[in-house]
């Protein structure tokens, strides 16, 4: 796009209109899809640090809510008990 052409592009927009429509509907921004979003999580440390703190996170909360009943499941199928003694 030419600078006269965004330029007239500018002007028609109203003053108090809001601009995302515009800049994304004129490919001056894309959507992110996964491609980009792993470009993006590759080269930026703050989103690498905030995406390692939920999966952290993530597991952390599993271990603790789920992984004992699935533990204590598994146990009880392979011996065949109706409870696992407590200790």
């Amino acid at each position: 796009m030419l600078k006269k052409e965004l330029l007239e592009l500018i002007n028609e927009v109203e003053e108090d209109s809001e601009i995302d429509e515009i800049i994304l509907n004129n490919g001056f921004a894309k959507p992110l899809d996964i491609n980009g979003f792993n470009e993006l999580l590759s080269s930026n440390k703050e989103i690498q640090s905030l995406v390692d703190g939920k999966v952290t996170k993530g597991i952390e909360s599993f271990k603790k809510k789920s992984m004992p009943k699935l533990v204590e499941a598994e146990i009880l199928k392979r011996t065949g008990e109706t409870e696992t003694p407590e200790a």
